[in-house]
């Protein structure tokens, strides 16, 4: 993937996914700092990983704060790509990013917002706020979400934070994700993709209004997604190529 910036500048991307979360003792991003003079080191200039949208504020816009996360896969998380220390125990992700922003910005690093919520993270998060997510009806998951990155990309601002984003999505891999109809070719009636496709620019076009020098992207999981779903208004398209 290469995207760049006005300066044409590239971005060598890594992944940090959950690196906000690893929190617990000895974890590998417990210590942000030396994570990223590593990551510097090793000529990476850019971070992509789950921002916590609609994680660090409630629906009225209040910050959350320390929150209750779960082991994501009890006995066996360790195993798994960036869960080696993240075991239960409670984090506060906001303050955990201003200070990844605050390290970025000095080390001359890009962040790539995104989330992974309804993928992954809810996996290991609170219950209580598992089932109210969740339980949002499809046409205002996009929506909720983008209010969610608004208000993170909005404490950033006030505190001069926000040159780091290189881009942000309000969800990875949103052409996969079941209240659009899921993985896999769709089939669905073009004024279905359609409604989809609605919401997504919606959502897209509040937050370009709201931060106007913020680049606003499209995730897919694939460079075949059907272009019934993707938004006309996305500023990046930002698509996945896997392999071994």
């Amino acid at each position: 993937m290469t995207v760049t910036e006005p300066a044409e500048q590239r971005l060598a991307i890594s992944f940090w996914i959950w690196g906000l979360w690893n929190t617990a003792p000895h974890g590998f991003f417990n210590d942000l700092e030396a994570r990223m003079a590593e990551l510097r080191e090793r000529g990476f200039n850019c971070i992509r990983l789950e921002g916590g949208a609609c994680l660090t504020h409630d629906a009225q816009g209040r910050r959350r704060g320390a929150l209750s996360f779960l082991e994501a896969v009890p006995g066996h998380t360790r195993h798994i790509r960036q869960m080696e220390r993240m075991g239960a125990g409670r984090c506060d992700l906001l303050a955990r990013l201003l200070e990844l922003a605050g390290l970025a910005q000095r080390y001359q690093v890009k962040l790539i917002l995104s989330s992974w919520y309804f993928l992954h993270t809810f996996w290991f998060t609170d219950e209580r706020l598992t089932a109210e997510l969740l339980g949002l009806p499809p046409e205002q998951c996009f929506a909720r979400f983008a209010r969610g990155l608004d208000r993170i990309l909005g404490e950033l601002k006030e505190r001069g934070l926000a040159d780091v984003v290189a881009f942000a999505e309000i969800f990875n891999e949103a052409d996969g994700l079941g209240f659009v109809g899921g993985f896999g070719e769709k089939r669905q009636p073009e004024a279905v993709l359609d409604r989809y496709r609605g919401w997504h620019e919606e959502a897209l076009a509040f937050l370009r209004e709201r931060h106007p020098g913020i680049r606003f992207a499209l995730d897919t999981y694939t460079p075949y997604t059907h272009v019934g779903l993707m938004p006309r208004n996305a500023q990046v398209w930002n698509y996945h190529s896997y392999f071994l």
